[in-house]
């Protein structure tokens, strides 16, 4: 299973949705072995990293999660246009 994870709920206007920071606990209480439940860092210089878990995951025969987390895009553009000044 890959669920992304860009820390937001879109459609309201970029709130924290209710499985912020808690994607990896749900997953374990729904029975997915902790060893199973992979976080990655989707940017172009983790590339091999991703390719790596994915050709594991796909290997294990069980349930896996990957996660690919990174923040919304808006959300951060967002952020950078309340700093300047």
């Amino acid at each position: 299973i890959i669920l992304s994870d860009n820390e937001t709920t879109a459609m309201t206007g970029g709130q924290d949705s209710a499985g912020t920071g808690r994607l990896e606990a749900i997953c374990t209480g729904l029975g997915v072995a902790p060893a199973h439940i992979r976080v990655v860092i989707p940017l172009k210089k983790n590339h091999e990293e991703m390719k790596q878990v994915i050709r594991e995951e796909l290997a294990y025969h069980g349930v896996s999660v990957i996660i690919p987390r990174r923040e919304c895009i808006q959300t951060l553009a967002r952020k950078k246009k309340e700093v300047r000044p």
